[in-house]
């Protein structure tokens, strides 16, 4: 069997309760409309003691782990993200003396340590996002041409666009807002080729690091689709996210 999309969630679940009405109607629904074929993949992290953070702040709500539920995916998978961050030598991704030195700035600075570890959370949910929908196809034998990858903790607001996806290898569909100093990194669809490069950009981290000191996640949005030379369809897809 062919499925058109593979639905991608990945990060926090910190919100879904308050949002997961705005996916059913303006994701799922427009996809059963358009008669398209679609399964859905969470991935997610467990967190020291149920401790959030937004932005570089400890907040007081500790997280529920039963929120993904409100968006009932076919496959969940939660991972321990201690465990992932003490695994990493985080001098490939942040510059402590840079950062000491010179703070947040171009001019020889680098950026938030704690948005840098939050930026490897998400890329590392994103990667073990795609990673379940292979498994997925290794044990079914179905076939998966498209995938959109999504966060959990979003308001939408518009209607899934498909009439204007541009679904070939050489695109991916990005909305047409929030690029800061790249491109959009909250929402993506894309190929199953262009998935599993835009998924597994981790890889490019460290490479792009030696050119550009300080990275961000819309920098480095823009670096794997200059590198891999992928065009950018810009949809109108408006959505908040919605935080603790």
């Amino acid at each position: 069997m062919e499925i058109d999309y593979a639905i991608v969630y990945f990060g926090l679940t910190r919100t879904t309760k308050r949002v997961y009405k705005s996916h059913i109607n303006h994701v799922f629904n427009i996809l059963k409309t358009n008669h398209k074929k679609y399964i859905t993949f969470l991935n997610t992290w467990a967190l020291k003691d149920g401790i959030q953070n937004v932005w570089n702040d400890t907040i007081s709500q500790k997280i529920d782990y039963e929120e993904y539920k409100f968006l009932n995916p076919d496959f969940y998978e939660i991972n321990n993200q201690e465990e992932f961050l003490n695994d990493i030598d985080m001098t490939q991704f942040f510059n402590k003396e840079n950062w000491e030195a010179k703070g947040d700035t171009d001019n020889g600075g680098d950026w938030w340590p704690k948005m840098v570890s939050n930026h490897l959370c998400g890329i590392e949910s994103q990667k073990r996002g795609i990673q379940m929908v292979k498994n997925y196809i290794n044990s079914s034998g179905n076939t998966v041409k498209h995938v959109i990858f999504i966060r959990p903790d979003i308001e939408i607001y518009d209607d899934l666009p498909i009439n204007t996806f541009v679904l070939d290898n050489e695109t991916i569909n990005l909305p047409n807002k929030d690029h800061h100093e790249g491109l959009n990194n909250r929402f993506a669809v894309t190929s199953w080729n262009n998935a599993c490069i835009y998924a597994n950009r981790a890889e490019d981290y460290v490479e792009f690091k030696k050119i550009r000191y300080r990275i961000t996640a819309e920098r480095l949005i823009k670096y794997i689709v200059d590198k891999y030379s992928m065009k950018v369809n810009e949809i109108q897809f408006n959505f908040d996210i919605i935080r603790p």
